[in-house]
């Protein structure tokens, strides 16, 4: 490793992961709500439109931290994150098959 190739913080990682964990936590406990609930609640919808935001940002400061750490190109666009990670090796892509088996 060169001496200016930074290492991956597991600490960092763990941290988005758990803040990760606690919003898909929220979520399935917002996928209780009855439709009447949902609707007669906005702290409900608020919660439902915030989470999965928040969610994906986790994901994508995962992405970018290792992206960095590792010095791999920049991705131009968020999208570009999981393919950058998925050429490099770091992650492998699953079909949808694969995650419901």
């Amino acid at each position: 490793m060169s001496a200016s190739r930074r290492k991956v913080s597991e600490r960092v990682i763990a941290s988005r992961i758990s803040k990760l964990r606690g919003y898909l936590k929220v979520l399935k406990e917002l996928q209780k709500t009855s439709l009447e609930e949902f609707l007669s609640d906005r702290m409900i919808r608020y919660s439902s439109e915030r989470c999965p935001h928040l969610a994906i940002e986790c994901a994508i400061n995962i992405g970018n931290h290792v992206i960095s750490a590792l010095q791999l190109r920049k991705p131009e666009e968020y999208h570009e994150i999981a393919t950058i990670l998925e050429e490099t090796g770091v992650i492998r892509r699953i079909s949808l098959n694969d995650s419901l088996r």
